[in-house]
Parts: structure tokens; C-alpha cells; sequence
């Protein structure tokens, strides 16, 4: 089981990331980097609660071993 303090800093880690992949591109496909910019930031607050809840769900499932 992971801790709610794991999850958390797993959580803002991976934001980190994956927004600068969102950074990247949309910047390489419109050639505009204040809407790859705005892209990111748009979905940074969403994310991070749509990750953090998927996480500490997905830690609730008990697979079996075989």
C-alpha cells in the first residue's frame, strides 16, 4: 500500500511531466508556445485530482497471486 504523502508527491511529479510533454506538443504542432503554455495550465488542477483519486483507488484492489 502506498501512503497518502507518496501518492501525493507521485502525483505532483508526474503533473510536472506530463504537462511539459503538453508544453512540447502543442507547441510543435501550432508553432505558439502561450497556448502550449495555456494548454498545460488549463489542465494541471483537473489532472492532479483525477490522478490522486485514481491512484488511491486503484491501491484498494486486491489482486491475487498466483
Amino acid at each position: 500500500m502506498n501512503s497518502q504523502k507518496r501518492t501525493i508527491v507521485k502525483t505532483l511529479l508526474w503533473r510536472f511531466l506530463a504537462s511539459g510533454a503538453t508544453v512540447v506538443i502543442v507547441f510543435a504542432l501550432s508553432g505558439n508556445i502561450v497556448l502550449g503554455l495555456s494548454a498545460a495550465a488549463i489542465g494541471i488542477p483537473l489532472k492532479l485530482l483525477m490522478y490522486y483519486f485514481y491512484e488511491r483507488e486503484w491501491d484498494k484492489i486486491a489482486w491475487e497471486t498466483a
